[in-house]
């Protein structure tokens, strides 16, 4: 494609004022294939950055860069064939004025322009600029000059030859100013080599812009634009033409955690509207628009960018019409990682001339500031009329609650050329000067959680399950911060609740294997390790997370302790597993549980509920009176914790006596013999605990101590420090000193948990 040919069909699409699929099948298949690779690759960025909406006056910005083309410029005359091309972008929220517009391109030292081709100019109107110079070269759009809106663009190419001593490696200097706009400049270094440049990335970058063009890096801002692009490299086919290196396959990008977007604040495109001229999707629908360049035209082509409904399993998808062609950004959660976003992009078409992309997103898609960019078709980068927004104003996107510094975004593609060799680019988030920035004023968010927490039972002394109820306000606002998201989770039970035994029986524990905490594996954990549910309302996902709660194997988990819970929960594509770990108070059997380093994503409520019944994993305090559950929880933010409480109160069936019974009994009454002697203690569920047990034996009644071996300090010492499991396969005291049996039943309410033991002679 030509950009006589790109010229004549942008006065075409100016002279219909409709669309232009169909007006040339062959042309235009592959034309729209290359374009929707763009506007994908180009998407997989949508969540890297974002602004903060506020009562800035919007303006004109200058977004300038330049690439050579081919990537690696060799040495000598090339016959027009290797340029620069400089894009010069109004990136933020107004058109530009009207006032003449320039761009400058000061060539490195060992470059001059090449005198077999001329330098051209043009603006996304179709206005050709005169351009001049020869070292330094400079196009002045003076005439009848157009007022480029918001992603519109001027280009300008240059042409040029390398001298034969021209070092390996040299920096292209650029800028533009006016039309309104502020000064803006950039340098680009660029590789001189006769070697043609490996598949990938040429230039990565992105960034983010409050309506006048500064930087916002406002912990939980709300953005109002975010703009990211990239360039891959080219090189010049056999037959002198400018082409990409290869075709790519796969692309994917790892977004930084705490980016948030909200696909739910708009409505939502389906694919049938997405493909049809008739029914359309809806204008609101719309969240952005993308410019697609391919390798022989300097013009971007522009389109609109769509929230879709997802399909099953996916939490968010964007969606693209070009001219004949739908394409769909799929995206993920990276679960056992960071909980950062990731977007993928597999099996790509082969048959592509896509040379970069530059995406927009709307931080807050209802934005007057958006109305001329808002339009089923924007080929030339606006709308022939502005279209206000109908619905509810929303934001779409929010930075993170987490004043981490600069964040790095990485891109990873390969090609069908060499599938098994990846790619990558990567940036860092920077201000307007390139000088890396992360985020700040975390002391400015809100953080107001609250917790309620409340048994299954008001019965003392019982069975109990518990349901922990977290709540944060969903502050949806777009001219408000963001709630800072949870960090650390620390929930303390009443003194008295407790551990119930007869929770183990039957039970079995989840491993870390079996958890995956480190992947986004479904866990394989065993339904007996089931102890409970979650479920968590989140403003992202059309349904809530829901899930279980799982015990962990004693002592092989993440923090090797006798107890660790495991908590997993996953709705529309999104798998959130953490560990939990319990400490109990070792004199009162008080519980802690702490899960740190929660996932940066938001949630307006988390139930965590632990069963109830029989076999419920708590026991209720013995005594009637009001409890309190204390709580320590820290966000992201590093502002100060809070600590809600929550209160309930036991009623029923208090304990109020100690009225246990006692019976011995030997099992052979002639007197002179030897017999088997048993003593059995009991309590019920009212009476107060067994504090210490003592036996007299009645007078007479000897036991003989010859022959019986003592079980020593240090076997004794062994046999504390083994799990039960381990002692009764293989006990710490020698057989021949065994002197008995034991069973003991232990817990609350009609199936204490039952356990056989032996009983040994001490020296103590």
């Amino acid at each position: 494609m030509t950009l006589a040919w790109m010229a004549a069909l942008l006065r075409h699409r100016a002279q219909a004022g409709d669309d232009v699929r169909g007006e040339n099948p062959g042309w235009a298949g592959g034309m729209a294939r290359a374009a929707a690779l763009g506007a994908a690759l180009c998407a997989l960025l949508f969540f890297a950055l974002a602004s903060k909406a506020g009562a800035v006056t919007p303006g004109p910005i200058w977004m300038i860069t330049s690439v050579s083309q081919p990537t690696r410029l060799a040495h000598g005359e090339r016959s027009g064939q290797q340029h620069y091309l400089v894009t010069a972008t109004n990136n933020v929220g107004a058109s530009t004025n009207g006032a003449a517009i320039t761009i400058s391109d000061r060539l490195p030292v060992g470059l001059e322009l090449d005198a077999a081709a001329a330098v051209s100019g043009q603006d996304d109107a179709g206005n050709s600029v005169k351009c001049s110079g020869r070292s330094t070269v400079t196009c002045i759009d003076a005439e009848n000059v157009a007022r480029l809106q918001p992603g519109q663009v001027l280009v300008m190419t240059a042409p040029v030859r390398v001298a034969p001593k021209a070092p390996a490696e040299v920096t292209n200097r650029v800028s533009v100013s006016g039309g309104g706009a502020p000064r803006a400049s950039s340098r680009e270094a660029t590789k001189i080599s006769s070697a043609p440049a490996r598949y990938g990335f040429e230039h990565v970058d992105g960034w983010a812009t409050e309506p006048n063009g500064t930087p916002d890096t406002q912990a939980g801002s709300r953005p109002w634009g975010l703009t990211t692009t990239f360039d891959l490299t080219t090189h010049l086919t056999s037959s002198g033409n400018l082409a990409p290196v290869g075709s790519a396959r796969d692309v994917s990008v790892a977004i930084p955690p705490g980016v948030i977007g909200n696909p739910s604040v708009v409505p939502r495109c389906n694919a049938q509207q997405l493909a049809s001229s008739t029914s359309p999707c809806p204008t609101d629908s719309q969240v952005g628009v993308v410019a697609v360049l391919f390798a022989d035209a300097p013009l971007p082509v522009h389109e609109a960018v769509y929230d879709m409904v997802p399909p099953p399993g996916m939490p968010a998808q964007l969606g693209f019409h070009i001219l004949t062609t739908s394409v769909y950004i799929d995206t993920s959660v990276r679960t056992g990682g960071n909980y950062g976003l990731d977007a993928t992009l597999r099996n790509l078409p082969q048959s592509l001339q896509l040379a970069g992309s530059t995406l927009t997103l709307w931080g807050i898609p209802g934005d007057p500031s958006h109305d001329t960019e808002r339009c089923r078709t924007l080929f030339t980068g606006a709308c022939s009329k502005p279209t206000p927004y109908k619905g509810a104003v929303e934001p779409f996107v929010t930075l993170p609650t987490a004043c981490l510094g600069p964040q790095k975004t990485i891109f990873r593609s390969n090609s069908w050329q060499k599938s098994g060799r990846v790619q990558s680019g990567s940036f860092v988030s920077h201000d307007n000067h390139g000088h890396p920035v992360g985020i700040t004023g975390c002391g400015r968010l809100p953080f107001a959680p609250a917790l309620t927490a409340k048994p299954t039972v008001t019965r003392a002394d019982s069975p109990a399950g518990i349901s922990v109820d977290l709540r944060l306000p969903d502050l949806n606002s777009p001219k408000g911060l963001a709630e800072a998201q949870l960090k650390d989770a620390t929930v303390t039970l009443p003194r008295g609740m407790s551990l119930s035994p007869p929770a183990a029986e039957g039970r079995k524990a989840c491993s870390e294997a079996q958890i995956g905490l480190v992947d986004a594996s479904k866990p394989t954990c065993p339904a007996s390790s089931v102890i409970g549910s979650v479920d968590i309302k989140t403003p992202l996902l059309a349904h809530p997370l829901t899930g279980g709660v799982y015990l962990a194997a004693q002592g092989r988990n993440p923090f090797g302790s006798l107890l660790a819970i495991y908590l997993a929960a996953h709705s529309d594509g999104v798998q959130v597993k953490l560990a939990g770990h319990v400490v109990p108070n070792r004199k009162t059997g008080q519980l802690t549980t702490t899960f740190a380093d929660n996932p940066q994503l938001p949630f307006t409520d988390l139930r965590l509920s632990l069963s109830g019944g029989p076999r419920a994993a708590l026991a209720m305090p013995d005594s009637c009176r009001t409890y309190v559950t204390k709580s320590s929880l820290s966000p992201w933010s590093g502002t100060k914790a809070q600590s809600p409480s929550a209160r309930f109160r036991v009623s029923a069936a208090c304990v109020s006596g100690f009225k246990p019974s006692f019976r011995a009994d030997a099992r052979k009454t002639a007197a002179g013999a030897f017999t088997a002697f048993s003593v059995s203690f009991s309590r019920g569920d009212q009476d107060q605990f067994f504090s210490g047990l003592s036996v007299k034996l009645p007078v007479g009644l000897l036991a003989k101590l010859a022959g019986v071996k003592l079980c020593n300090d240090r076997e004794l010492a062994a046999a504390a420090a083994a799990s039960g499991r381990v002692e009764r396969a293989h006990p710490a005291c020698p057989s021949s000193a065994r002197v008995g049996y034991a069973e003991t039943a232990s817990g609350p309410g009609p199936s204490p948990l039952r356990l056989p033991g032996n009983v040994y002679l001490t020296g103590r």
